[in-house]
C-alpha cells in the first residue's frame, strides 16, 4: 500500500483538485494523510468526507513537522511526501 502525506492550510478549491487528480491517477491500495494546519475554509472537513485521515493542528506547523506527523501514522509500505504548494 501506498501512503501519500500531504500538508494544507486552507485553499479548499486547490485541495479539490489535488484530490481528485490523486483518486483519479493512483492505482493499487493507497491511503491519502492529510495534516491540516488550522485550515478555516473546510478543508478538514472537506477530507474527512472523502475517506482521508485528517490530522488536525491548532496552528499552522512548518512542512518538516507537516511531513513527520503524517510519517508517524502511515501504514503503507511506500511513503509519498506531497508538497501542495500552488
Amino acid at each position: 500500500m501506498l501512503s501519500i502525506v500531504v500538508a494544507v492550510h486552507n485553499q479548499l478549491g486547490h485541495n479539490q483538485l489535488f484530490l481528485e487528480g490523486i483518486t483519479r491517477y493512483t492505482a493499487g491500495p493507497y491511503e491519502v494523510i492529510v495534516i491540516d494546519n488550522h485550515s478555516s475554509d473546510g478543508s478538514a472537513e472537506f477530507f474527512e468526507r472523502n475517506g482521508c485521515r485528517v490530522i488536525r493542528h491548532s496552528r499552522n506547523l512548518c512542512y518538516p513537522e507537516s511531513m513527520n506527523a503524517g510519517s508517524k501514522v502511515a501504514k503503507g509500505d511506500w511513503l509519498c511526501h506531497i508538497n501542495n504548494d500552488q
